[in-house]
């Protein structure tokens, strides 16, 4: 199940928040958490940045494969696939170029595909000239971006690793992924892990302060890393009962009805979403801009968020609690409320009453793809996540 996919409706109940994906083919093309806002057709125009927020290193790589391998399963982190489906990314980079960005293709030897005609395979995947441009081709990031939007059309979740790999890539030597799959799982493991270089004794000796921001894993670092500009720490914002979303829209009757919008949002997830609408009110609360936002990596947020398992948050990040604040998420588990589905629901506190012991939130899709706000039991709420 892809993260950030938001509040749907769950067969057998009216007005249900969840906090999944919608199961159908076009909600797998989730654009999710590109550091910068992504525009263009089905081939792309997509980030050129580098989206790479990982440190961890395998001692079988060399140090231009872990930057590659890193690269891979951030973007994987990033649009909530699973490891699974980053061992199957990793796997293909082992096969195609043994996680080598190379940039040239093999067109000018000779080398023809089974049509006949010549090809025009370029960087860590490989890919020929109808994946993308030369520069997108090129860009890990992107590169990475594209594999994973071809693994997303097709059922790769009940196929084998090899399988759902060959059938991305359609290879001639379609056996080859499998052999490397237990290897790509190690990668996997091993870049997803803390840095593991050492400090030197000149920089042991100088601090912290002259670490590369690239490599750090502090929050300051990762948000720059995955935006165009700074931001201010986190600082609810009292809208006094005003809807902010910034990308508001008229529901259709059936949109309304699947408690769903198939139209991504600057954040990766899907307007109208309960993820959405908090994905939005954590990048209002650090001062960031719909034109300029920051992705949900930079909260934490690197794996499987459905609204279920946003407690799951990078510790680092957020603390979670059953102590309400005003500018806290409340994260609701399935069932939680009545009508609330097997994906949960996220929702924002704006105010606290402690005499009466409720919190007011407000909140999207509650009321199908909608703003409302409304009073709760400070104890129906399954945890508090405070994201710092």
């Amino acid at each position: 199940m892809m993260l950030l996919s938001g509040c749907t409706i769950t067969a057998g109940f009216n007005n249900v928040a969840g906090g999944g994906q919608k199961q159908h083919q076009s909600s797998q093309q989730n654009n999710a958490a590109s550091c910068i806002k992504r525009s263009g057709t089905s081939k792309g125009t997509g980030n050129l940045g580098d989206q790479n927020h990982l440190t961890g290193t395998s001692d079988k790589l060399s140090e231009d494969q872990n930057k590659v391998a890193q690269t891979i399963v951030s973007v994987g982190q990033n649009r909530g696939l699973s490891e699974k489906a980053q061992a199957i990314a990793v796997a293909t980079g082992l096969v195609e170029s043994d996680l080598t960005n190379i940039n040239y293709g093999d067109d000018g030897d000779g080398v023809t595909n089974p049509d006949g005609t010549p090809t025009s395979s370029l960087g860590v995947f490989q890919q020929q000239k109808w994946w993308g441009s030369v520069e997108e081709r090129m860009n890990v990031s992107r590169s990475a971006e594209i594999f994973y939007e071809h693994l997303e059309q097709i059922d790769w979740e009940n196929m084998s690793e090899g399988a759902a790999a060959q059938k991305v890539q359609g290879s001639a030597y379609p056996h080859k992924y499998g052999q490397r799959m237990a290897e790509a799982y190690e990668i996997v493991h091993a870049v997803s892990a803390s840095g593991t270089a050492e400090k030197s004794e000149e920089t042991k000796k100088d601090g912290d302060n002259k670490s590369d921001n690239k490599e750090s894993n502090n929050l300051s670092a990762r948000k720059a890393n995955c935006n165009t500009g700074s931001h201010s720490p986190a600082q609810h914002v009292d809208t006094n009962g005003q809807d902010t979303y910034p990308v508001k829209f008229t529901p259709t009757e059936d949109e309304k009805a699947a408690f769903f919008r198939d139209e991504t949002d600057p954040w990766g997830s899907y307007k109208g979403q309960c993820v959405s609408y908090i994905l939005w009110k954590l990048n209002e609360a650090h001062g960031a801009t719909v034109d300029k936002p920051i992705n949900k990596a930079a909260f934490g947020m690197g794996g499987d968020a459905n609204a279920r398992n946003w407690d799951d948050i990078d510790r680092n990040y957020a603390t979670v609690d059953k102590n309400p604040a005003p500018g806290a998420i409340a994260q609701f588990e399935p069932g939680a409320l009545p009508g609330i589905g097997e994906y949960g629901h996220v929702a924002w506190v704006e105010e606290v009453d402690e005499a009466g012991g409720r919190v007011r939130v407000s909140q999207y899709n509650w009321t199908p793809l909608q703003y409302n706000e409304m009073w709760v039991d400070k104890d129906s709420v399954s945890n508090y996540i405070h994201v710092k």
